[in-house]
């Protein structure tokens, strides 16, 4: 919930109350929107209260875009018209110098008109806020509201789940990923992106592994004691459990092992808070260490949060925690 954030449902209504001095932060995309109608951002009007100001921007026969999923699942062609509509309004509000934290990107605050295809966002003069992960923040709601009866409504949605969150936040590039998915271009982009990070990940190994070329090539063969993780509880998966992922135990013997949602991942953990490419546990002379792959939700190491792209040493006994989902790490034998 945002501070000073009000929505009046009878009088379709929102106000946004901000102090004065606050507001003033970025008066010049406030004065944009007073002399400028950008298609897309709500219009508004304000009043002075003591040492603040309030906005209100009427919203008059437009939808809550929660209240239409409060009835509905979501297809293709919708799930396509709310994550490519939001991008081509920030996008558009680039060229009014609209700085993109002050988008309100919530999802109970996000309006639309379903029938004409159109979407509308507030845009709140003096809000901070992370655009990117709002964004995301926005998409994880989407795939709860998924239709996950179709297969294609699905592929599309955690594809571009994974791609906003393996990316930089910018919205022409994203815009462009989502052309791809009408043309079909969309694979390719992310059979490029694989490789490119698969390549990085070779050599960060190699360079891990200078001096040492037998180990390398055989990391089966490199006298390393093998360790397992463990999954004590069952986790929920988009309203069911996971064929197959319920209580899993894994064994880790190489030198290296990926954890992600892909399959391509060694250990692989198929839920939607789980990154692509989430973490790495790599054994190096008898320990076991773990890396966070700057994952979207973290990676904790005993209930404390690791930083990104920092190799942990790990102890047996020790709790791995990949987003939401725990581990206990023991060795063979």
């Amino acid at each position: 919930m945002v501070d000073g954030l009000e929505i009046d449902d009878t009088q379709h209504m929102v106000y946004w109350k901000v102090p004065l001095k606050k507001a003033k932060e970025n008066q010049f995309g406030w004065q944009m929107l007073e002399n400028n109608k950008i298609e897309g951002i709500l219009p508004f009007e304000y009043y002075y209260i003591d040492d603040g100001i309030c906005f209100q921007y009427p919203y008059h026969s437009l939808q809550r875009v929660t209240d239409y999923f409060q009835s509905k699942k979501a297809d293709y062609d919708t799930l396509y018209l709310l994550c490519e509509g939001i991008l081509r309004i920030i996008e558009q509000g680039e060229e009014y110098l609209l700085e993109e934290q002050g988008y309100l990107l919530t999802p109970e605050w996000i309006f639309w008109n379903h029938y004409e295809k159109e979407i509308w966002l507030c845009y709140l003069p003096g809000k901070d806020g992370d655009c990117k992960r709002e964004y995301t923040t926005f998409v994880e709601y989407l795939l709860r509201q998924t239709d996950h009866t179709d297969k294609q409504t699905v592929r599309f949605i955690y594809d571009f789940y994974d791609f906003i969150t393996s990316e930089n936040f910018v919205p022409d590039m994203i815009l462009r990923y989502l052309q791809d998915c009408k043309t079909g271009k969309a694979e390719n982009t992310k059979r490029e992106e694989h490789q490119k990070k698969e390549e990085s990940l070779e050599r960060e190994e190699c360079t891990e592994a200078e001096g040492d070329t037998e180990k390398m090539k055989n990391p089966e063969k490199a006298g390393c004691i093998s360790y397992r993780l463990s999954q004590k509880r069952k986790r929920r998966f988009c309203g069911g459990y996971a064929p197959g992922a319920d209580c899993r135990t894994y064994t880790i013997h190489n030198k290296k092992a990926m954890v992600g949602r892909m399959e391509e991942n060694e250990i692989c953990i198929p839920f939607a808070t789980i990154s692509k490419k989430h973490a790495m546990l790599l054994l190096e002379n008898e320990k076991i260490y773990v890396t966070d792959m700057d994952s979207h939700n973290g990676t904790f190491l005993n209930g404390k949060k690791i930083p990104a792209n920092v190799k942990m040493e790990c102890k047996e006994d020790d709790i791995l925690t990949f987003a939401d989902i725990s581990y206990q790490l023991s060795k063979n034998g």
